[in-house]
């Protein structure tokens, strides 16, 4: 048997065991103190006192009238009765003052010990404190800018002043948007570099969706130049967030004229992309007719990439003629070639649609890209007669150079490998000498393999690649390769290949990525040894300008400890400035899935 006590101050019904009668006990949910009531001793008492029924001869009880009782017997009764409700009062009002006592006096270190209660959570349990969470995260990130701070201060560099703003602007990305203001107001910069940084603070504020906010601070920056940025940034978040009428007033406060009217026309674009067609199509109508062939041919990729091809061809067939629904045509048929893969009626009739559009064309360079695409189709769907047919008529261009017609069928084996026939880009790829641009091609096949999970093919296209490269001295291909490599979690592939870079760029920019894999991979000692070594050459850091820094990578791996204690070994300050601007982006960003070579 349980006893059932609710606490006084949080609601919460609990359920205490018998043998924690009349001891002190906390509440699980809000740590309130409180004393089980002894149920059990007080309904004890009052079956002590409580008068038995007469019984007959044979054993059984009587049902005797109470009428019938005689008056000490009924005496006996009242007694008893008022003893039982004056006993259970006494036990509810010492309960209630030891409850009130314990809520004032109880000192800590018995409410420390008190046993706590066994207690099946439900959905509205929330034993977490979320505020007290967000204060020890705000606090670390204004603790790492000031380090941040107290770097920039010891450097001469120009170059570190754009680091440390993007250390405050991921503050700002925080949702510490005062705290990356009072940053900004400590820092004491010039005219021009204050309304720069309180600029990026305000775009990261409104990237981050806090837009309202974000135009309340607005007021404070003078440049018309970078507040133009800042309204620009607004009208691209507030579409899409699906709130047009709020762009189109803040598409007003742009003062540069060009660069409004430029704007304007990517405002189809963008309301395509958040799904909002049908305003798309309507805001087209708005804008002239050059403005609005391009808008509509936005809308059009749009519609492809979300793979709706036929509202696609509708509203190419829609366009006025010219260049534009030409190249509308081209797109739509290179995304339906590719989805059908063998030919049908429809695909004939686009075909044939297309390519006297294209032939017609008077811009040369349009025309020999258009030509460029749809040969990369027959590559892909393996249409060989197709294929010689497209070559020779790129070939035939008065503007296509020797270096061009290489290009052009070395993307033609990557396309080749793409749609499965991978011998006959091999043939391809094997007719020319070796160069960066085919070493690159390899790459690219290999990624194409490693994302289809083929491991097999991804090692001998990669092997193939750093041979080429190596046969070319083109370095840098190699460190490509590397970075491929440790993006798709080969390793041990990966280690190999930095072995043959000798240059400094490159080998800087293999061992970063190389670090990088390592610690996303958990192998801390090899990862430590790359980037102790990635240290000792010139200007290692400003791969974390372009790429994520391995601190950001153990954050994200849940290893704050070990990425602090990165950033704080660094004695170069712009170093420092980098190392602690990639926790700050880890702790902002989603963790990444943590990569295996094992079955890439």
């Amino acid at each position: 048997m349980s006893i059932r006590v609710q606490c006084p101050v949080c609601g919460k019904e609990l359920k205490a065991k018998d043998e924690m009668a009349g001891k002190r006990v906390k509440c699980p949910k809000c740590g309130q103190v409180l004393v089980v009531p002894d149920v059990r001793a007080a309904a004890a008492h009052a079956t002590a006192v409580s008068p038995m029924k007469p019984q007959s001869k044979s054993g059984y009880r009587t049902s005797a009238a109470p009428a019938l009782l005689s008056k000490p017997v009924r005496c006996v009764w009242y007694v008893a009765g008022a003893g039982a409700f004056l006993c259970v009062l006494t036990v509810v009002v010492v309960v209630i003052l030891a409850m009130r006592a314990g809520h004032r006096t109880v000192p800590k270190q018995e409410m420390a010990a008190a046993p706590r209660l066994e207690f099946e959570p439900t959905a509205r349990d929330d034993r977490s404190s979320p505020r007290h969470s967000t204060e020890q995260r705000r606090d670390l990130f204004r603790e790492l800018v000031r380090e941040a701070i107290t770097a920039y201060k010891q450097s001469t560099d120009e170059e570190d002043l754009t680091q440390l703003l993007r250390v405050v602007e991921e503050q700002a990305r925080s949702g510490d948007l005062e705290g990356a203001l009072e940053t900004v107001r400590d820092l004491r910069l010039a005219n021009r570099e204050k309304d720069r940084a309180l600029v990026e603070v305000l775009i990261a504020c409104v990237r981050t969706g806090r837009i309202t906010d974000a135009i309340a601070h607005s007021i404070m920056i003078e440049a018309p130049s970078l507040c133009d940025d800042f309204w620009a940034e607004v009208v691209i978040a507030q579409i899409r967030v699906r709130k047009l009428s709020d762009a189109l007033v803040s598409l007003e406060r742009i003062h540069d004229t060009e660069r409004r009217r430029s704007l304007r026309g990517f405002v189809p674009q963008m309301l395509a992309d958040a799904g909002q067609f049908s305003e798309a199509l309507d805001y087209c109508a708005r804008l002239n007719a050059d403005q609005s062939e391009r808008a509509q041919m936005d809308v059009v990729g749009a519609y492809l990439r979300k793979n709706n091809l036929t509202e696609a061809l509708d509203v190419t067939n829609k366009m006025p003629e010219g260049i534009q629904k030409t190249v509308g045509l081209v797109a739509c048929f290179v995304e339906y070639g590719k989805r059908v893969k063998n030919f049908d009626a429809k695909a004939d009739l686009l075909e044939k649609q297309v390519k006297n559009r294209v032939d017609r064309l008077a811009d040369a360079s349009t025309r020999v890209q258009q030509k460029w695409n749809i040969a990369r189709l027959y590559a892909f769907t393996g249409s060989r007669p197709k294929l010689n047919t497209a070559v020779e008529s790129f070939r035939r261009e008065p503007t296509v150079t020797a270096d061009d017609f290489s290009a052009f069928q070395i993307s033609l084996a990557g396309e080749m490998a793409k749609g499965g026939a991978t011998e006959q880009a091999l043939i391809q790829l094997n007719q020319f000498r070796p160069s960066y641009r085919l070493a690159i091609a390899h790459n690219d096949n290999a990624e194409h393999f490693a994302r289809a999970r083929d491991s097999s093919q991804a090692r001998d296209s990669w092997r193939r690649a750093t041979s080429v490269a190596k046969a070319c001295s083109a370095q840098d291909a190699i460190a490509v390769v590397v970075r491929s490599q440790v993006a798709h979690g080969y390793i041990s592939e990966a280690k190999e290949n930095t072995l043959h870079i000798t240059k400094t760029d490159a080998l800087t920019r293999a061992l970063f990525e190389l670090a990088c894999g390592l610690y996303r991979a958990g192998q801390y000692e090899d990862a430590d040894v790359t980037w102790s070594r990635a240290r000792e050459l010139p200007r290692y850091y400003q791969c974390g300008l372009l790429w994520a820094s391995p601190t950001t990578v153990l954050v994200r791996r849940g290893d704050l400890d070990r990425a602090l204690q990165l950033a704080r070994n660094e004695s170069r300050p712009l170093a420092k400035v980098v190392a602690i601007r990639g926790i700050l982006q880890g702790l902002n960003d989603p963790p990444l899935e943590v990569l295996s070579e094992a079955g890439r």
